[in-house]
């Protein structure tokens, strides 16, 4: 790999749904697909139905095994295409820069930890360690190659920095301060040498037991804190095993974990998990302007750019050398593909493609002077060894291997003159070094103090300006008091102007008074002294009154009484009397409804009585018919047997024939007589059920008129009880004038 800048390589990874996302009923909004060269994430705003598309490096479906959604990305993927490269640069001795950024809950801790105690979930950082030691173990029989790794695990928890891998009781209460070398910055704590994947394991357990982690309504195990997984590997070559001096490769890699950027309002965090929230956010926010800038300088001469703002964070500064210095840097955003984080995973991801702007250039860290130097004293040795045996073997003089050895000498010298020298510069580098840090941390001790001065000046000034405010305030709301006041005193003026004038005429006038009050006052005296007499008089009359005036108001006080208690006495008569109306009135309800129902009864009654009658009336003109049919024929059975009789008197017939007929014509008639009596028995009946119906109606009239009666009489001794409460009331009030008049009398005379 050149050692020529090159751009920051950036991967997006989308995660599952969680739980709260699917008791939601999720919709997801992001698709990815895999290009020639690189990757497009495709984002559908789900309101338009419009997508944005991303391009960048890599794009990870880890959310399901759909075409649809992209080609899938396990663990292993993520590693071969980000972890594997990163293990490649670091062996050959390149610095590498491996953070993961999103919101929080978007699965970044899962992409570089992963679950540690599963293989197949291990995240990046793990398996780049694996990978790394296999390598190791393949030169493990080597004696010429030394190869060491060691690791430190910090973390940036409210803009302090400490120590992972050290017990929290050792940590100092202001955190460890960050010191620059020529590997960048670093920190005094705890760097633990690693002879196997096992130890750096056990260190990766330990650190994460150490671990800032909270837990809010977005995600139930939120990192508090940016953690910074340091390892260092260094590769010792020699050329031979007489080699004093060893060829030495050197790479350091830093895999951040940031902490996932939280809307307040989203996760509702409160009290010390609000401060956490405050420094995590103004940290990223930080992060983001640093990008900015170097994008910016990207574009820019060397004379024209700007320093970013490392300083402006922890975080930063402690990844200055990552960001924009000796460092191959790679990005994984992870994001949720949730709908209802469309913002937040829009700002993810152009978060994400102007971090891809940024230019970085990694070199391999080498040293090869002293290997040279070794590698020459070799060829010297041998060189001499030839020209003592007598000559080069193949013909060469031994004049030629001579000036060979000591142009090998000569050069020899120049590299070791020029290695004392380095060491010479490097010494006083090291002391500029030590020097700079002196001043340096001196510069950091006034700003610190300046930042202390000035962040109390601006608590006095803002303490003085809140005191300059609520006195400004305390006197304008004084002024307009006073304003009001004065409006008030000046119409108070006014009126009492109008007063003294009026005071004035009133006093023209009792002065007039007063004078004929002074030549009536001569002649009230003399009244006065001839009244006083009679006014002895009438207090003894008084008091003789007094006394009778107390003895009625005892009087009307035991009749008070005696009326309240008529009170009370009609109270309950009215509480009677209204339980007395209530229940006539549900008597009365109660017979209304009989009353509908005697009604309804007595027109079905008078309708089928109507009906009745006209039935007996039909039959009874039927009657009439047949009687005077009968009637009819009875008279023509008198005529014939008259006609007979006649007959039989002037003949001689057989007698006793005509006897038998006749006796048969007369036993007609009389069934036709007993037919027509019962048919006047009918009408007699239905008649007198006829009255006794209409006797019934009349009770029921009666008894409607009798519960009318007694409404009246309800209504008339509602109108009598509220009549004789109002006079009760009435004398109530009489009494009691009655008996303040008289106390008043009483108390006159004292």
């Amino acid at each position: 790999m050149s050692d020529e800048g090159d751009a920051v390589q950036v991967a997006v990874r989308m995660r599952i749904f969680n739980n709260r996302e699917k008791d939601a009923a999720a919709e997801r909004i992001i698709r990815m697909t895999r290009e020639e060269k690189g990757s497009k994430t495709f984002i559908k705003n789900p309101e338009t139905g419009d997508e944005k598309e991303f391009r960048f490096d890599y794009s990870f479906n880890s959310h399901a095994d759909d075409p649809a959604v992209g080609p899938y990305a396990s663990q292993d993927t993520v590693f071969e295409d980000l972890g594997r490269p990163v293990m490649e640069m670091a062996l050959e001795g390149r610095n590498i820069c491996l953070f993961a950024y999103g919101q929080t809950g978007a699965g970044k801790s899962f992409s570089m930890l992963g679950k540690t105690d599963v293989p197949e979930l291990q995240g990046i950082i793990p398996r780049t360690c694996r990978e790394i030691f296999k390598k190791i173990d393949e030169t493990k029989d080597n004696p010429l190659i030394q190869s060491s790794v060691s690791i430190q695990v910090v973390e940036v928890y409210c803009e302090q920095i400490n120590d992972l891998l050290a017990p929290r009781s050792s940590w100092p209460p202001g955190g460890f301060k960050p010191r620059l070398t020529k590997d960048g910055y670093t920190c005094d704590t705890v760097v633990k040498p690693c002879m196997n994947f096992n130890d750096i394991e056990h260190a990766f357990k330990f650190a994460d037991r150490n671990r800032s982690v909270g837990s809010h309504a977005l995600n139930p195990e939120s990192s508090r804190a940016h953690t910074i997984y340091t390892i260092k590997y260094e590769r010792k070559t020699r050329a031979s095993e007489k080699a004093t001096q060893a060829e030495v490769v050197t790479s350091r890699i830093n895999l951040v974990d940031l902490a996932g950027s939280e809307r307040i309002q989203d996760s509702g965090v409160k009290g010390q998990a609000l401060v956490e929230a405050m420094n995590i956010n103004k940290s990223l926010s930080t992060l983001r302007r640093v990008i900015d800038v170097l994008i910016d300088n990207s574009t820019k001469s060397k004379k024209h750019q700007s320093l970013p703002p490392f300083r402006d964070s922890t975080l930063t500064h402690v990844l200055s050398d990552s960001l924009g210095g000796n460092s191959k840097t790679m990005m994984v955003a992870t994001v949720s593909p949730h709908e209802v984080n469309l913002e937040t995973t829009m700002g993810t991801l152009r978060y994400a493609l102007k971090a891809k702007a940024i230019v970085c250039s990694a070199k391999v860290n080498e040293e090869k002077s002293a290997a040279m130097v070794d590698a020459m004293k070799d060829e010297i040795l041998a060189l001499q060894a030839k020209l003592r045996s007598g000559g080069g073997g193949k013909g060469q003089p031994s004049v030629e291997i001579q000036k060979e050895i000591e142009m090998r000498e000569a050069e020899v010298q120049k590299l070791e003159k020029e290695q004392e020298e380095m060491q010479t510069r490097l010494e006083e580098a090291e002391q500029l070094k030590a020097e700079a840090e002196e001043k340096m941390k001196e510069a950091e001790e006034k700003k610190a103090e300046l930042d202390l001065s000035l962040a109390q000046q601006k608590r006095e000034r803002f303490a003085a300006a809140f005191r300059n405010a609520f006195i400004i305030r305390t006197e304008k709301n004084k002024q307009d008091a006073s304003k009001v006041e004065l409006e008030a005193l000046q119409r108070d003026n006014a009126e009492l102007k109008r007063n003294n004038d009026f005071l004035e005429t009133e006093l023209s006038g009792a002065r007039t008074g007063l004078e004929e009050l002074q030549r009536t006052t001569d002649e009230q005296i003399a009244e006065f002294v001839a009244n006083m007499a009679q006014r002895d008089q009438l207090v003894t009359q008084l008091k003789r009154q007094v006394a009778n005036q107390t003895e009625e108001a005892n009087y009307l006080r035991n009749q008070n009484e005696a009326l309240l208690g008529k009170l009370q006495g009609l109270e309950s008569a009215k509480l009677d009397l209204e339980r007395r109306v209530q229940r006539i009135q549900e008597e009365l309800l109660a017979t209304s409804a009989t009353v509908e129902r005697e009604k309804a009864e007595k027109q079905r009654l008078q309708q089928t009585l109507e009906d009745r009658v006209k039935e007996m009336n039909a039959e009874v003109d039927n009657l009439r018919k047949r009687k005077d049919k009968y009637k009819q024929q009875f008279m023509e059975a008198q005529a014939k047997m008259a006609a007979h009789k006649t007959i039989v008197d002037h003949m001689n017939g057989d007698r006793k024939a005509y006897l038998a007929t006749l006796q048969a014509q007369q036993q007609v008639v009389a069934e036709q007589s007993q037919t027509a009596a019962r048919l006047v028995n009918d009408k007699r009946d239905s008649e007198s059920k006829l009255q006794s119906m209409e006797k019934r109606i009349e009770m029921q009239q009666a008894e409607q008129q009798h519960l009318t009666e007694a409404l009246r009489e309800y209504q008339a001794a509602s109108a009598e009880w509220m009549y004789e409460n109002h006079a009760v009331s009435r004398e109530l009030e009489r009494v009691s004038r009655s008996y303040n008049d008289i106390r008043g009398l009483s108390a006159e005379p004292s």
